[in-house]
């Protein structure tokens, strides 16, 4: 099964906009070499009193080619700071990660990342 190694979340603003960067390190078996993946991504803002905020766009999916066994993969996402902006304070935000196998019946893997405080 692919398995995550690391998986980190950071963000830089940029004009109306804060730029989320998620880095995955994924490890494949070796019979899960030479096969395609996706890997899906969603944004989650904490909510102390509802459910989670969540922010999702098929055009932040990955799709490659496990060419070795350790891939490392930054996926860039921009978010409006007034779509994030819901409370007042900071915000808690991490993503939650999900890496589907394309070619064969290999299981899917899935992680969360680290929680940052996104200040807008």
């Amino acid at each position: 099964m692919a398995t995550f190694l690391e998986q980190s979340l950071k963000y830089t603003i940029q004009g109306p906009y804060v730029m989320f960067v998620v880095t995955a390190k994924l490890k494949f078996q070796p019979n899960e070499i030479g096969t395609n993946w996706r890997l899906e991504t969603t944004i989650l803002e904490k909510d102390l009193f509802n459910p989670d905020d969540v922010f999702q766009d098929q055009n932040w999916a990955r799709t490659f080619y496990a060419r070795r066994e350790i891939i490392s993969l930054d996926i860039h996402i921009p978010i409006l700071k007034r779509d994030l902006n819901t409370e007042p304070g900071t915000e808690e935000v991490y993503a939650k990660l999900k890496v589907v196998p394309l070619d064969g019946t290999f299981p899917a893997s899935e992680a969360t990342t680290n929680k940052i405080h996104v200040s807008v």
